[in-house]
């Protein structure tokens, strides 16, 4: 799982990304509770975004930047319950509401050229 961490504190099984001001800006607890939703729509979707930051096909600011846009959702209460209800079966697509469709579908077709050219 990746964390957005706003503080020197290290977490020994996730990556840290260091969001510095933008940390300021939007609080701990909304940074990382959108930095949570994402990793878990990631999931939903079949991506592992910790691969994706460690191999470079998501660049750390382009994560810091989904985040941020996260943030301004004006409902994640929504995308929980969507969450919640794609757990068990995952889901092809992000809800169409979700700021960072455009990405997900990206990072998914990434991963289905790379998953093709190893068969």
């Amino acid at each position: 799982m990746i964390w957005i961490m706003v503080s020197e504190r290290r977490l020994s099984d996730a990556r840290t990304v260091d969001l510095g001001e933008d940390a300021t800006m939007f609080g701990a607890k909304a940074i990382n509770r959108h930095a949570a939703l994402m990793n878990r729509m990631g999931e939903e979707l079949g991506l592992d975004l910790n691969e994706a930051l460690a191999d470079g096909t998501l660049p750390v600011e382009t994560w810091r930047g989904a985040v941020v846009r996260c943030t301004g959702c004006s409902d994640p209460e929504d995308c929980q319950r969507w969450l919640a209800d794609h757990a068990e079966t995952g889901a092809e697509e992000a809800p169409g509401y979700c700021r960072n469709r455009g990405l997900m579908e990206s990072l998914r077709a990434v991963a289905a050229r790379r998953e093709g050219a190893e068969k």
